[in-house]
């Protein structure tokens, strides 16, 4: 939502940008500046195709935003299932040898009771 409203903005203030710039001339009048003349209908098209640029750099960098978001998720995942493994581990031998005593236990009080 966060980086949605900081893009429209984006485009907002660009948009704005031109505006400023842009001042009609009738033929014969002189420019103000110097630059390039052409008709409304390219100058249309050419901001039409700025804005499609700003656009899909907005997006390519969003995309390598959220493709950075979930490499550091994945190694967050990683990390944790690591550590449940090597936890799960320890909790398998504990119980073996907590058997194992059990066990013997058992077979030394049975043994002992029988004599």
């Amino acid at each position: 939502m966060k980086n949605l409203t900081l893009m429209i903005c984006l485009i907002i203030s660009i948009t704005s940008s031109f505006a400023k710039e842009t001042i009609f001339i009738n033929e014969g009048t002189t420019a103000p500046f110097s630059g390039i003349l052409m008709t409304e209908e390219r100058a249309a098209k050419a901001m039409k195709a700025e804005k499609k640029v700003l656009t899909l750099q907005d997006l390519r960098i969003t995309d390598n935003k959220i493709i950075e978001y979930y490499k550091d998720e994945a190694k967050q995942t990683k990390r944790l299932l690591d550590q449940e493994r090597t936890t799960s581990t320890f909790k398998a031998i504990g119980y073996f040898v907590l058997g194992s005593l059990l066990t013997g236990l058992a077979a030394k009080v049975a043994i002992e009771s029988t004599r």
